[in-house]
């Protein structure tokens, strides 16, 4: 065998090797990256739901009655928002109870349709079957927007009210960053593999 094809399978074989950590690297990146959303959005949920057994514990303790306790909960969970991210408060048939848009609110709504036909609010209450917390995956739509994106939504049962509280972000931006890097490291490729190529064979 030519000096020249061994020094070309040698390249191809260190290529190979080089693609295949960029693509477990890029991987690794992405699930870090939705793994710490994920724990953001558990934590904002966990403390909302918080916030409202601090109320319903008040109401137990027999300091305020169910409706004073469930007004103050539902106006000190309305002001846990900022910009496009908030909590929202729903009961168990869909009514909302609080949510960025108080038009919405006194209204029910069941959320979108996903892939396997369930709304985001047959979705909550699946994952809230056997547990007070969970995070799910549905598709909403951004404030203002009309395309229907990926988000996880971590959500709290208050089984005494029958209440659904729940805090997502989106994660669509992930995935952009995911392919972003990507394009850049096949661009990179581009340049370096035909310089590095043995010029005979």
């Amino acid at each position: 065998m030519k000096l020249s094809i061994r020094l070309g399978l040698i390249v191809g074989c260190a290529a190979l090797g080089a693609v295949i950590l960029v693509l477990v690297a890029l991987q690794a990146l992405h699930a870090s990256m939705l793994e710490d959303r994920r724990a953001e959005i558990r934590m904002m949920a966990k403390l909302a739901g918080k916030q409202a057994e601090t109320f319903l514990a008040l109401e137990k303790a027999g300091t305020l009655t169910r409706a004073e306790a469930q007004a103050q909960a539902r106006q000190a969970l309305s002001g846990l928002r900022d910009g496009d991210d908030y909590v929202l408060v729903r009961d168990l048939e869909g009514m909302v109870l609080v949510h960025a848009d108080s038009r919405k609110e006194g209204k029910v709504d069941l959320g979108a349709k996903g892939a396997d036909g369930r709304t985001t609010q047959q979705v909550y209450l699946d994952a809230l079957t056997t547990t007070n917390l969970a995070l799910v995956e549905i598709i909403s739509k951004r404030p203002k927007g009309e395309v229907f994106l990926p988000k996880v939504n971590g959500v709290v049962k208050i089984p005494e009210w029958g209440w659904i509280i729940g805090f997502g972000l989106f994660v669509d931006d992930i995935d952009q960053a995911y392919w972003k890097n990507a394009l850049q490291f096949i661009l990179i490729g581009c340049f370096i593999l035909p310089a590095s190529w043995p010029r005979h064979f």
